[in-house]
């Protein structure tokens, strides 16, 4: 959103409320989210360093002249740093869950306590089974999104990135054949989220309007069963839970699409990396092809792993946005009902003593309701 305060004024870009209440988001677990990342940075950074021990390793064996003290301090290093990554590992995605958790909490309770004060023109077309949605499964969208796509979505680019330039270091220009592959597919696999964007929004409005349907037949189950409208009413219920499967089943063809083009990726650019290797007629030695295949092995799980943190991202965005709408949702009035703000203290209400006396009553009350 960009505003201005009048003509010839700088323009300043006002971020909208989705921004907004995606930097609160992260505010509020900053600290963990922060100490999530530094342990995912250094899993990351550790590992680098166990295909370029090998190079050592593989000198030392085919060597005799190198002393074995040497061979035994690469290996307890490659221990060590598998040891040390291992532990960062477990700390990392322990901690996650914990933040995760957390948030969906935190979501669920002020998604519970906004619907306590939604006025009655924000009722009319917030109905309990879509509250139920958006507490439920938007809540546990963003669990899975802070638990495994937050820190992917920059580590798996990270890790992509530094092996490319390991690799064009140890191999030269031949690599910038398998980033060509990599480039090939970032534009295919943006038209392919785009429509999975699109029906993820389906998806959640086809929810709501289950969940709509199967409240208002139990809040008139009596009447229903009254007049025999059961075949009816379950003929439409089912036509709803139709209209969503097959939007799952659409989801799901492109989340496979995503996935098969991923999986793919790392495949390609190590074969068309080492294709133009052999076509230059260059040579390897050992210990060069091993460490050029360790740090493709690197690679490979970040670049299959993209999928499924696109995935996760486009389902958390969409369902930020509905919690968003959710939140500005207009609240009763203060003067309506003590659900709009916090209950004053005993000491600092205004009521005289004669509000306190009975079981329930109002000093100089005004009763406002929406016509």
């Amino acid at each position: 959103m960009i505003g201005s305060r009048g003509p010839g004024m700088i323009k300043r870009v006002v971020p909208g409320p989705l921004v907004l209440f995606f930097l609160a988001l992260y505010h509020t677990f900053i600290h963990d989210i922060a100490r999530d990342a530094l342990w995912k940075l250094v899993s990351d950074i550790l590992q680098f360093v166990g295909p370029f021990l090998v190079l050592p390793l593989v000198n030392f064996f085919q060597d005799p002249s190198i002393p074995i003290g040497y061979g035994l301090v690469y290996s307890f290093a490659l221990l060590v740093c598998w040891a040390v990554q291992g532990t960062a590992d477990g700390i990392h995605f322990t901690a996650a869950a914990r933040t995760a958790c957390r948030t969906r909490t935190a979501l669920s309770t002020s998604i519970y306590k906004k619907s306590l004060r939604l006025s009655n023109a924000a009722r009319q077309h917030r109905t309990t089974g879509e509250i139920v949605n958006i507490m439920s499964v938007d809540a546990t969208r963003i669990l899975s999104y802070m638990h495994e796509g937050m820190h992917t979505s920059w580590s798996a680019p990270f890790q992509v990135l530094v092996s490319l330039v390991l690799l064009y270091r140890l191999l030269g220009w031949p690599i910038f054949a398998g980033v060509s592959i990599i480039v090939l597919m970032v534009p295919l696999n943006v038209w392919v989220v785009k429509y999975k964007n699109a029906y993820d929004d389906e998806i959640m409005k086809a929810k709501d309007a289950r969940g709509k349907m199967v409240a208002e037949v139990l809040q008139g189950i009596r009447i229903i069963k009254f007049f025999a409208w059961g075949q009816a009413y379950t003929q439409r219920i089912l036509g709803l839970r139709r209209n969503e499967a097959g939007w799952l089943r659409r989801a799901e063809y492109t989340t496979a699409c995503i996935d098969i083009l991923w999986f793919v990726t790392p495949i390609l650019v190590t074969v068309t990396t080492f294709s133009v290797v052999y076509l230059t007629g260059r040579s390897l030695s050992i210990a060069e092809s091993l460490a050029a295949l360790g740090l493709f092995g690197v690679m490979r799980f970040p670049l299959s792993i993209l999928s499924h943190c696109i995935a996760e991202t486009v389902r958390a965005r969409v369902s930020l946005r509905r919690m968003n709408n959710f939140l500005l949702e207009p609240e009763i009035d203060e003067r309506q009902s003590s659900l709009a703000s916090p209950s004053p203290s005993p000491a600092s209400s205004p009521c005289p003593d004669p509000c306190s006396e009975g079981p329930l009553g109002r000093h100089q009350g005004s009763f406002t309701w929406d016509a």
